[in-house]
C-alpha cells in the first residue's frame, strides 16, 4: 500500500541516521531528519491521490493531485486533529466521536517531523545527536505502521481536509 517514493526515503533517513559510526557529520544527521518526514509527506501525499483518482482512466492524474498537499496546509489539519478534533468543514463528514489515538498520534508525529525538518534544513544553529536523528526516524517509521491501523474512513477524511483543506474553508 505505501508508495515507492515514500519507503525510499525512510529507507535513505535510517542510512543516513547510522552513517558515519564514530562521529556522526550534522550533514548526514540533517538528511536523516529530513528524509524522515519526507517518507511520511509523500507517504500521505501517494495516498491521497490514490484516493481521489481511483478510476483506472484517472490514474495519469495521480501526479498532479499529488502536488497540491502542501506543507502549510498540512500543519493546520494535523494541529486541529492533534486538538482532538477533525478539521472544518471535514468534521461534518467524519465519524461521530473525537479523532482515534492512533489518527492523533500520527498528526503528532506528522508536526514533530515537520518541525524537526523545518529546523534541520533552514536552522545553521541546529545541531541533531545520532539519537535524536535516530529516533526521528523510528518515529516516521511508526507513522507509517498507524496508517495502516487507521480505519478508512479517518483515513479518507484525512486525506481529503489535508489535499483539499484551503480549497473548502469557509
Amino acid at each position: 500500500m505505501s508508495d515507492p517514493l515514500a519507503r525510499d526515503l525512510l529507507e535513505q533517513a535510517r542510512h543516513l541516521a547510522r552513517r558515519e559510526p564514530r562521529r556522526p557529520k550534522q550533514a548526514s544527521l540533517r538528511r536523516a531528519v529530513s528524509a524522515a518526514y519526507y517518507a511520511l509527506f509523500h507517504l500521505l501525499a501517494a495516498e491521497g491521490a490514490r484516493l481521489v483518482c481511483r478510476a483506472r482512466h484517472l490514474q495519469q492524474a495521480r501526479p498532479l493531485i499529488r502536488r497540491t498537499l502542501g506543507h502549510t496546509e498540512a500543519k493546520r489539519v494535523c494541529d486541529t486533529i492533534r486538538r482532538g478534533r477533525f478539521p472544518d468543514p471535514w468534521d461534518r463528514i467524519a465519524p461521530p466521536r473525537a479523532p482515534s489515538p492512533a489518527l492523533v498520534d500520527l498528526a503528532d508525529t506528522f508536526l514533530l517531523l515537520q518541525e524537526s525538518r523545518h529546523a534541520a534544513d533552514y536552522d545553521p544553529a541546529a545541531r541533531f545527536a545520532r539519537r535524536d536523528a535516530q529516533d526521528l526516524v523510528q518515529r516516521s517509521e511508526k507513522a507509517f505502521r498507524l496508517w495502516r491501523r487507521l480505519n478508512r474512513h479517518e483515513r479518507d477524511i484525512l486525506l481529503l481536509a489535508l489535499l483539499f483543506g484551503r480549497q473548502v474553508r469557509r
